[in-house]
């Protein structure tokens, strides 16, 4: 609009004003144009930097719990509204503290780090990873039914299983509980399910997956 708004202003400048005068205008006015379109592309780089650092995990590369509780409502309310189906799992490193004892705090966020880029690369695009707390991670699996989550689910703990995260000798496993979405659910109670299912898990053994069908 405001180069519009320029153009008029400088067609109209030609008739009381010499030619020379108006087309050194004329520069003047564009490069006032351009520079300012530079700027706000610059301004908005760094405002979704901002936005990026702010939503996540400095250590894994996950999202933080910071954008957890909007992307969760959101979910949940396309379910209840519009019947989209969506699935969690909440995902804990097996015996992590002895990794801490065994290899010292710097290996265990190592093992951190290379823990969520694993899952990174297995999970969609469109599924969503949290750091959910301490050895504790979280993916949304949007428009998933509860059926679909159990498959990932497996093939993550599979996957999982067969890295060497550590050292050849060592191997790393994981517990997940698996929890689709249903009509009564808040996003408290679908979180609880989980967690509950979680510890299911680990209580029978870890290295598992248990899900709510």
């Amino acid at each position: 609009m405001s180069t519009l708004y320029a153009c008029i202003s400088l067609v109209s400048a030609l008739q009381v004003e010499s030619v020379e005068l108006v087309l050194r205008f004329s520069v003047a006015t564009f490069d006032c144009i351009i520079f300012a379109a530079i700027f706000a592309h610059i301004i908005n780089k760094q405002r979704q930097a901002l936005v990026h650092l702010a939503n996540t995990d400095e250590l894994t590369g996950a999202l933080n719990r910071k954008p957890l509780k909007t992307k969760l409502e959101l979910s949940v309310y396309e379910y209840q509204q519009q019947q989209i189906p969506a699935s969690l799992l909440l995902i804990d490193i097996d015996f992590f503290k002895m990794v801490n004892d065994n290899f010292g705090h710097i290996m265990g966020d190592q093992l951190l780090n290379k823990f969520s880029q694993h899952i990174q690369k297995k999970i969609r695009k469109d599924d969503l990873l949290f750091r959910f707390g301490g050895e504790e991670f979280l993916i949304l699996l949007p428009n998933t039914q509860f059926e679909s989550a159990a498959i990932v689910a497996e093939d993550l703990r599979r996957s999982i299983e067969e890295q060497h995260f550590l050292d050849q000798h060592t191997q790393v496993t994981c517990s997940i509980g698996v929890a689709d979405l249903r009509q009564a659910d808040t996003l408290d109670t679908w979180l609880k399910t989980c967690d509950n299912l979680l510890y299911t898990a680990k209580n029978a053994g870890r290295n598992c997956v248990v899900a709510c069908a």
